[in-house]
């Protein structure tokens, strides 16, 4: 999957970390190095998950997802591209 020229690999994160998902980030500038975010809590359920590996996990409550972001809205208006939190909002909730 490419996002703005970059190339983002997921995978199934170790369950040490006790997070689902492991992102490694390949930037288009060839002088960045790699970078690999981990993100989603292995014991919480989310809304969708829509990279699929853990959708058994899909609670599809609306009205969870809006306590969600009603609890989260600051931090979220403040998050940087490409942080955990950027990925579990765009890919889990």
């Amino acid at each position: 999957m490419f996002h703005e020229g970059n190339k983002l690999e997921f995978k199934i994160a170790n369950p040490k970390t006790k997070k689902k998902y492991e992102v490694k980030i390949t930037f288009k500038d060839p002088f960045k190095k790699p970078k690999i975010v981990r993100f989603g809590s292995l014991q919480h359920k989310h809304y969708k998950d829509r990279i699929g590996f853990f959708s058994h996990l899909d609670h599809n409550n609306v009205q969870r997802r809006k306590l969600f972001y009603n609890r989260f809205r600051s931090l979220l208006k403040k998050t940087k591209k490409y942080s955990p939190m950027y990925f579990s909002a765009k890919f889990l909730w």
